[in-house]
Protein backbone atom coordinates (compact mmCIF):
# COMPACT_ATOMS: atom_id res chain seq x y z
CA UNK A 1 0.00 0.00 0.00
CA UNK A 2 2.72 2.28 1.11
CA UNK A 3 4.18 1.59 -2.95
CA UNK A 4 0.59 2.71 -4.16
CA UNK A 5 0.81 6.18 -2.51
CA UNK A 6 4.17 7.09 -3.42
CA UNK A 7 4.14 5.85 -6.79
CA UNK A 8 0.68 8.12 -7.58
CA UNK A 9 2.74 10.97 -5.18
CA UNK A 10 5.49 10.75 -8.05
CA UNK A 11 3.18 10.80 -10.85
CA UNK A 12 1.10 13.41 -9.40
CA UNK A 13 4.74 15.56 -8.84
CA UNK A 14 6.05 14.68 -12.39
CA UNK A 15 2.93 15.99 -14.30
CA UNK A 16 2.77 19.40 -11.77
CA UNK A 17 6.29 19.70 -13.41
CA UNK A 18 5.54 19.27 -16.76
CA UNK A 19 2.41 21.19 -16.58
CA UNK A 20 4.70 24.04 -15.70
CA UNK A 21 7.30 23.90 -18.35
CA UNK A 22 8.08 27.21 -19.76
CA UNK A 23 8.31 25.70 -23.45
CA UNK A 24 5.11 25.53 -25.70
CA UNK A 25 4.49 22.35 -27.21
CA UNK A 26 3.03 23.97 -30.16
CA UNK A 27 5.92 26.41 -30.88
CA UNK A 28 9.24 25.13 -29.11
CA UNK A 29 11.67 27.67 -30.08
CA UNK A 30 9.09 30.35 -28.04
CA UNK A 31 9.14 30.89 -24.27
CA UNK A 32 5.91 31.87 -22.32
CA UNK A 33 7.46 35.06 -21.75
CA UNK A 34 8.44 35.52 -25.80
CA UNK A 35 4.89 34.72 -26.08
CA UNK A 36 3.45 37.53 -23.80
CA UNK A 37 6.26 40.38 -25.48
CA UNK A 38 5.14 39.33 -28.50
CA UNK A 39 1.17 40.25 -28.00
CA UNK A 40 2.18 43.10 -26.09
CA UNK A 41 4.30 44.28 -29.54
CA UNK A 42 1.26 43.73 -31.67
CA UNK A 43 -1.00 45.88 -29.19
CA UNK A 44 1.82 48.94 -28.67
CA UNK A 45 1.35 51.70 -31.62
CA UNK A 46 4.27 54.87 -31.54
CA UNK A 47 3.39 57.82 -33.22
CA UNK A 48 4.85 61.36 -34.09
CA UNK A 49 3.51 64.49 -34.71
CA UNK A 50 3.28 67.80 -33.48
CA UNK A 51 0.99 70.12 -31.57
CA UNK A 52 0.08 73.38 -32.85
CA UNK A 53 -1.62 76.12 -31.22
CA UNK A 54 -5.29 77.52 -32.49
CA UNK A 55 -6.42 79.86 -29.92
CA UNK A 56 -6.27 81.06 -26.61
CA UNK A 57 -9.37 80.10 -24.28
CA UNK A 58 -9.32 82.18 -20.80
CA UNK A 59 -7.54 82.88 -18.12
CA UNK A 60 -8.58 82.27 -14.44
CA UNK A 61 -5.95 83.84 -11.93
CA UNK A 62 -2.37 85.42 -12.46
CA UNK A 63 -0.59 86.31 -8.69
CA UNK A 64 2.90 86.94 -7.86
CA UNK A 65 3.93 85.31 -4.64
CA UNK A 66 5.64 86.69 -1.81
CA UNK A 67 8.64 84.89 -2.33
CA UNK A 68 8.99 86.43 -6.26
CA UNK A 69 7.45 83.80 -8.13
CA UNK A 70 4.41 84.02 -9.98
CA UNK A 71 1.81 81.06 -10.19
CA UNK A 72 -0.75 81.42 -13.45
CA UNK A 73 -3.87 79.12 -12.62
CA UNK A 74 -6.33 77.78 -15.47
CA UNK A 75 -4.60 78.95 -18.52
CA UNK A 76 -6.67 77.50 -21.49
CA UNK A 77 -5.94 76.89 -25.18
CA UNK A 78 -7.03 75.13 -28.02
CA UNK A 79 -4.32 72.90 -30.11
CA UNK A 80 -4.36 71.05 -33.27
CA UNK A 81 -2.91 67.26 -32.78
CA UNK A 82 -1.24 65.87 -36.22
CA UNK A 83 1.15 62.69 -36.15
CA UNK A 84 1.33 59.79 -37.87
CA UNK A 85 -1.42 57.59 -36.02
CA UNK A 86 -5.15 58.58 -36.84
CA UNK A 87 -5.96 57.32 -33.23
CA UNK A 88 -4.14 60.88 -31.61
CA UNK A 89 -5.08 63.20 -33.93
CA UNK A 90 -8.08 65.44 -34.00
CA UNK A 91 -8.79 68.95 -31.42
CA UNK A 92 -7.02 69.23 -28.20
CA UNK A 93 -8.09 71.93 -25.06
CA UNK A 94 -5.61 72.33 -22.37
CA UNK A 95 -5.82 73.47 -19.27
CA UNK A 96 -2.38 75.01 -17.72
CA UNK A 97 -1.12 76.14 -14.59
CA UNK A 98 2.13 77.71 -14.07
CA UNK A 99 4.88 78.43 -10.94
CA UNK A 100 7.32 80.55 -12.57
CA UNK A 101 10.48 81.40 -10.98
CA UNK A 102 11.06 85.24 -10.02
CA UNK A 103 13.53 85.82 -12.77
CA UNK A 104 11.44 83.81 -14.94
CA UNK A 105 14.16 81.35 -16.56
CA UNK A 106 12.52 78.24 -15.39
CA UNK A 107 8.77 77.01 -14.34
CA UNK A 108 7.20 74.29 -13.46
CA UNK A 109 3.56 73.54 -15.61
CA UNK A 110 0.70 70.79 -14.85
CA UNK A 111 -2.94 70.19 -15.58
CA UNK A 112 -5.47 68.71 -17.89
CA UNK A 113 -6.29 68.00 -21.61
CA UNK A 114 -8.95 66.84 -24.17
CA UNK A 115 -8.12 65.36 -27.19
CA UNK A 116 -10.91 65.05 -29.47
CA UNK A 117 -10.11 62.48 -32.07
CA UNK A 118 -11.11 63.24 -35.69
CA UNK A 119 -11.94 66.55 -35.08
CA UNK A 120 -9.94 69.02 -38.16
CA UNK A 121 -12.86 71.35 -38.75
CA UNK A 122 -15.91 72.74 -36.88
CA UNK A 123 -18.35 70.23 -37.39
CA UNK A 124 -16.45 67.27 -37.77
CA UNK A 125 -17.74 64.40 -35.62
CA UNK A 126 -15.52 63.00 -32.33
CA UNK A 127 -14.90 59.75 -32.87
CA UNK A 128 -13.39 59.52 -29.68
CA UNK A 129 -12.02 61.11 -26.52
CA UNK A 130 -8.41 61.07 -24.53
CA UNK A 131 -8.24 62.56 -21.40
CA UNK A 132 -4.23 63.25 -20.39
CA UNK A 133 -2.78 64.11 -16.98
CA UNK A 134 0.51 66.15 -17.37
CA UNK A 135 3.45 68.09 -15.49
CA UNK A 136 6.01 69.49 -17.40
CA UNK A 137 9.08 71.97 -17.03
CA UNK A 138 10.37 74.92 -18.94
CA UNK A 139 14.10 75.72 -18.98
CA UNK A 140 16.43 78.52 -20.39
CA UNK A 141 12.88 80.95 -20.26
CA UNK A 142 13.35 84.77 -21.83
CA UNK A 143 10.98 86.85 -20.43
CA UNK A 144 9.96 89.91 -22.84
CA UNK A 145 8.70 92.39 -20.54
CA UNK A 146 6.48 94.39 -23.01
CA UNK A 147 4.09 91.30 -23.73
CA UNK A 148 4.80 89.66 -20.18
CA UNK A 149 5.31 86.05 -20.92
CA UNK A 150 7.99 84.59 -22.62
CA UNK A 151 9.81 84.57 -26.22
CA UNK A 152 12.52 82.32 -25.81
CA UNK A 153 13.12 78.79 -23.71
CA UNK A 154 12.38 75.15 -23.83
CA UNK A 155 9.27 73.25 -22.78
CA UNK A 156 8.93 69.60 -21.86
CA UNK A 157 6.17 67.68 -21.27
CA UNK A 158 5.19 64.12 -20.20
CA UNK A 159 1.36 62.84 -20.16
CA UNK A 160 -0.31 60.16 -19.61
CA UNK A 161 -3.74 59.31 -21.21
CA UNK A 162 -6.67 57.29 -20.86
CA UNK A 163 -9.40 56.88 -23.89
CA UNK A 164 -12.77 57.87 -22.27
CA UNK A 165 -15.03 56.99 -25.64
CA UNK A 166 -15.12 56.12 -29.18
CA UNK A 167 -12.23 54.33 -31.22
CA UNK A 168 -10.22 54.60 -28.30
CA UNK A 169 -12.06 53.54 -25.04
CA UNK A 170 -10.24 51.37 -22.87
CA UNK A 171 -6.86 52.93 -24.52
CA UNK A 172 -3.99 54.20 -22.54
CA UNK A 173 -1.17 56.31 -24.15
CA UNK A 174 2.38 58.47 -23.02
CA UNK A 175 3.04 61.37 -24.91
CA UNK A 176 6.07 63.86 -24.29
CA UNK A 177 6.05 67.28 -25.89
CA UNK A 178 8.96 69.56 -26.89
CA UNK A 179 8.96 73.08 -27.74
CA UNK A 180 11.44 75.60 -28.29
CA UNK A 181 9.42 78.61 -27.96
CA UNK A 182 11.65 80.75 -30.03
CA UNK A 183 10.69 78.58 -33.01
CA UNK A 184 6.64 79.43 -32.42
CA UNK A 185 3.95 78.04 -30.62
CA UNK A 186 4.06 73.98 -32.01
CA UNK A 187 5.61 71.06 -29.89
CA UNK A 188 6.92 68.22 -31.12
CA UNK A 189 5.02 65.22 -30.05
CA UNK A 190 5.78 61.87 -29.32
CA UNK A 191 4.86 58.64 -27.75
CA UNK A 192 2.55 55.41 -27.67
CA UNK A 193 -0.93 54.03 -27.25
CA UNK A 194 -1.38 50.37 -26.20
CA UNK A 195 -5.44 48.76 -26.03
CA UNK A 196 -5.80 47.38 -22.63
CA UNK A 197 -9.16 46.45 -23.35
Amino acid sequence: MKRLITLFLLIGVTMFFCSCSENNSTAPELSQSDQVTTTMSKVKTSFAGTSNWAADIGLESWTTLPNGKTKILGMASEWVEATDCDLVNGQSFWNVNWLINSDWTRAKLWGKADINVGVEEVGDPVLGTWELSWQGKLTEGVLDPDIGFFVGGKIVVKAIGKGKSGIVKGMVGHWTYTMNIAEGFVYMSEGFIANIR
